[in-house]
């Protein structure tokens, strides 16, 4: 279903970072945020950041946990969208898109594998993070059909937007609060770690002059 043209995760990264989304803070206990009636939890949050942090033998850190928040909403927002617009990513899509990936990647996928590692992306949310790119693609080709990239893009970010707000979005005052013009969460402050993630969500983990196209290098 999706074209043969050079792709990679970054087109997810690119958009949802861009994505403007409303946002106050969640009732539920034990919540991390909400998407409509979708939870997060804390659990689901900090098990992703105690896997970053052992991975990379980080100290426990509240930055950490805001920017892993940050991607594991905006993931979610796109999964909402493209289930209400009919879209479908199989597993054989993602095996496709994944293997693409790595034979782009100099090393392979062990080398594709660790350079996501660095910028905090575990080998488990390889796959989540293809499919959220994947479901990017083909949502911009059924809004924007025969436009460009760019225009397919913005109206995927524009319909993010109002989805958003008719869904609502929620994040637990812990956590920061959402910058609505650039999808991150403020009040967080910063390390190494989230400030490679929030140079560009998982545009800044696989772009089209990083990991993803290494090739050459």
């Amino acid at each position: 279903m999706f074209t043969t043209r050079r792709r990679s995760i970054a087109a997810a990264g690119l958009l949802t970072v861009a994505l403007a989304l409303t946002a106050c803070g969640p009732d539920q206990a034990g919540s991390a945020a909400t998407v409509g009636s979708t939870t997060i939890s804390d659990t689901q949050l900090n098990d992703q950041a105690v896997a970053v942090m052992d991975a990379l033998n980080l100290t426990p850190s509240a930055q950490i946990n805001s920017v892993l928040l940050q991607r594991i909403v905006t993931g979610e927002i796109v999964n909402q969208m493209a289930a209400k617009n009919g879209v479908t990513v199989t597993e054989g899509d993602i095996d496709r898109f994944l293997e693409e990936q790595y034979k782009k990647t100099t090393g392979g996928k062990a080398a594709l594998e660790q350079q996501l590692l660095q910028s905090g992306l575990t080998a488990d949310q390889i796959r989540p993070a293809a499919k959220t790119s994947l479901q990017v693609e083909a949502l911009g080709k059924k809004l924007a059909p025969g436009k460009s990239a760019a225009d397919q893009q913005k109206a995927v970010a524009e319909a993010a937007v109002a989805f958003a707000k008719e869904q609502g979005v929620s994040i637990n005052p812990r956590y920061g609060t959402w910058d609505p013009s650039s999808l991150s969460i403020t009040g967080s402050g910063g390390n190494d770690l989230t400030t490679s993630i929030q140079g560009g969500g998982v545009s800044g983990l696989l772009g089209d002059n990083g990991a993803g196209n290494s090739t050459g290098q």
